[in-house]
């Protein structure tokens, strides 16, 4: 092998190392970002359960995360509890900004719609 041939081969590895740690960089980022997204929605999961009259009795479905108006980072799906009563109230959409002051809850807000578009649909 020439010398001009193992400074290409050197030179392929070098560049192919260089693009697997490039892949592997990707790969942790995307690991990462999916890890504060779940982290994201259990912190709005929570805020949606200080806004409850029986928090243990919550059930959620449809839960995700979403970068909805302004980039801002919400947790949005819906939530079924007991009232004063006892009673299921039936499932509710409610959009969460990650603390109770900043979450809506369907039955609560007017023009819950407009929320919702505005935070949940792309």
């Amino acid at each position: 092998m020439t010398p001009e041939q193992k400074a290409a081969r050197a030179e392929k590895r070098e560049v192919e190392k260089a693009e697997e740690a490039k892949r592997d960089a990707e790969k942790k980022a995307a690991q990462d970002e999916k890890y504060k997204e779940y982290a994201w929605i259990e912190k709005g999961k929570d805020a949606v359960l200080a806004r409850l009259k029986d928090p243990k009795s919550a059930e959620f479905k449809d839960v995700y995360f979403f970068r909805g108006a302004d980039n801002v980072p919400m947790t949005c799906g819906q939530v079924n509890s007991k009232n004063s009563f006892g009673g299921f109230v039936g499932f509710q959409h409610f959009v969460s900004g990650g603390s109770p002051d900043m979450t809506f809850l369907q039955n609560e807000v007017d023009d819950f719609a407009s929320v919702w578009n505005k935070f949940c649909t792309k």
